[in-house]
């Protein structure tokens, strides 16, 4: 795992009942303190449905594994998660690399079955779709009298950092109910 590149740290809990509320209000404590740390690029918090209401996921990403193990090791992260322990049934940590983070892992690293693959292809497909006609439209004069394998070597890259890091990350959010539905 190179320690130059984006890296995101999947992170679930299951709470004790009747603490929900106390976890939530932590949750968005430590990501405002995060947020202020070297190397963050951003975060999300997946709401669970149904009889999985008591387990918190987040996804914290950083700009390389480097600035990840700084925010963990500080003693500002340790006094946060040392308000919770007593809170805390059981927790899974999985450090994410790549496309990973834009979907949490299976169900056996502690996390929500993955969606479905079909549903996987439509996010890509909403994702991947405007981004690829925005930059054309935006960088077509620029670039329009290159060579195909010019043009492409452009605009690729450009999109899959615009879908690595907003445009995917956003969509997760916004149809996290309907990629991870409370029941199959």
């Amino acid at each position: 795992m190179s320690s130059s590149s984006p890296v995101s740290l999947f992170i679930s809990r299951r709470v004790k009942l009747g603490h929900e509320a106390e976890i939530q209000a932590w949750t968005k404590g430590i990501r405002a303190e995060c947020s202020k740390w070297p190397g963050y690029l951003g975060s999300q918090t997946l709401e669970r449905q149904g009889d999985d209401c008591d387990i918190f996921d987040v996804i914290v990403h950083f700009e390389s594994t480097h600035a990840l193990a700084s925010w963990v090791d500080s003693d500002v992260c340790r006094q946060w998660y040392a308000k919770i322990e007593h809170l805390i049934e059981d927790q899974h940590m999985s450090r994410l690399q790549g496309f990973e983070p834009w979907f949490p892992p299976p169900a056996s690293a502690g996390g929500p079955p993955p969606p479905r693959k079909w549903k996987m292809w439509i996010m890509s497909f909403l994702c991947v779709y405007p981004l690829v006609n925005l930059v054309l439209y935006l960088f077509g004069p620029l670039v329009g009298d290159m060579a195909l394998w010019a043009r492409l070597l452009i605009s690729v890259p450009i999109v899959t950092f615009l879908m690595a890091f907003f445009v995917m990350p956003f969509l997760s959010r916004v149809f996290a109910r309907w990629l991870y539905p409370s029941s199959p």
